[in-house]
């Protein structure tokens, strides 16, 4: 943990988070589905994963995991603020699920394709 890059790992989760909000202002315009909201948060965990493990010092996929994670809290945080009747809670396990696999994968991707 000591040597995990942070600034990296919010940043990715920033991104990912960003790239999520966008394409859900370009969904919401044509009408959307859970599945399409779903795979556009699967997208987001990638792109956060992507970012964190270019940026990566070491473990990849830790840092992409971390920020796809990190990135989840936000989203918990934003549903509870803007519904406050709860959360779904197998709906934010299949969330923190879908964050611990990709964001890794995202991350390997990432610090596979940087150029050194």
């Amino acid at each position: 943990m000591r040597y995990l890059n942070w600034p990296g790992i919010l940043f990715g989760a920033g991104a990912g988070m960003a790239s999520s909000l966008l394409l859900f202002a370009v969904v919401l315009g044509l009408g959307s589905n859970i599945v399409v909201l779903l795979i556009i948060l699967i997208i987001g965990f990638f792109i956060a994963g992507y970012v964190s493990g270019h940026y990566a010092l070491t473990e990849p996929r830790l840092s992409g995991g971390l920020a796809a994670l990190a990135m989840l809290f936000v989203i918990v945080i934003l549903i509870v603020s803007v519904r406050g009747d709860g959360l779904n809670l197998i709906g934010l396990a299949l969330l923190g699920f879908a964050a611990a696999f990709v964001g890794p994968a995202g991350g390997a991707v990432g610090y596979n394709r940087r150029k050194l």
